[in-house]
């Protein structure tokens, strides 16, 4: 299977977790939120355990220990902006990600791409920031404007993070299986954030109290993630895979969030919207290219 197949797939079932997260973050804290579903991620992958290398190189697991702590930094910030800042603001600037991981790929992974496929990456995140600030409303410039405020230097913090993750994860699939790379990433992520919670907070109460509320809706959290994952790692671990064309492309989500909540066909900014997504597609048309 083509890797921009699985990258579009993936989108389709994060779109899923996303709306999901949404509900489960109006009642929950940060914290206790992330630290549950870390733990459940771990446990949900527990059958797939004849795929899962459990005995690795120290090498590859001091990778892997870097990549567990890190992607704590690069979660909680969005999560704790959702919870304590308003959607409209956050969600158009999840869209300027994609710009971290190109510069990041580039240098790194020496990733090079031509003139078409950064066009087209512009594209899709100037139009899906363009449909996000039309569903929500807001003037075009408002998010940027509050980029000094704390949560927000927290988010662009977590995109800097975020990118040195998908780098180093480009690096260890190409000797790892994606199962194990997902197992042991939310193993030590769990790991991490239950330090956090025993130390910070109430510990297995806050934890319990969590699952209890919320099982029925973090139990599907849990497996549309692991089948994004999946399918996103699959295409990054393709050698031919570039994380600059891959990432961005993902961003579709923000479209299919659009259409699942029934935005897209408010009579609010019709036009804004209706552009956006052509916007949106001709990016990924260029990026396919």
């Amino acid at each position: 299977m083509e890797w921009y197949i699985l990258v579009i797939l993936s989108s389709i079932f994060l779109t899923i977790q996303h709306v999901l997260q949404k509900k489960v973050l109006f009642r929950e804290h940060a914290t206790e939120y992330l630290t549950a579903f870390c733990l459940l991620m771990w446990i949900g992958l527990l059958p797939f355990h004849d795929h899962i290398q459990f005995f690795i190189p120290a090498r590859t697991f001091l990778l892997l220990y870097t990549i567990g702590a890190l992607s704590i930094f690069t979660w909680l910030p969005w999560i704790r902006a959702y919870r304590h800042m308003e959607i409209s603001t956050v969600e158009p600037l999840r869209n300027l990600s994609p710009l971290v991981v190109v510069l990041f790929a580039t240098v790194f992974l020496s990733e090079r791409l031509d003139s078409i496929h950064f066009l087209g990456i512009l594209l899709i995140i100037a139009g899906s920031y363009l449909l996000e600030v039309a569903v929500f409303r807001v003037p075009f410039w408002q998010p940027l404007q509050l980029l000094h405020k704390r949560y927000i230097a927290q988010i662009l913090i977590s995109m800097t993070i975020g990118s040195i993750v998908a780098v180093l994860a480009k690096i260890l699939l190409q000797s790892l299986s994606v199962p194990t790379f997902l197992f042991w990433t939310f193993f030590l992520a769990s790991f991490h954030m239950v330090i956090i919670q025993f130390i910070k907070y109430e510990g297995i109460d806050d934890i319990v109290k969590v699952v209890r509320a919320d099982w029925k809706l973090l139990a599907l959290i849990v497996i549309t993630t692991i089948v994004s994952d999946y399918l996103h790692l699959l295409a990054i671990a393709m050698p031919t895979t570039l994380i600059s064309l891959a990432i961005p492309l993902r961003r579709l989500s923000t479209l299919f969030v659009t259409v699942i909540g029934g935005e897209l066909f408010h009579e609010s900014r019709l036009f804004q919207k209706t552009m956006a997504c052509i916007v949106m597609l001709v990016g990924t048309y260029l990026l396919l290219l």
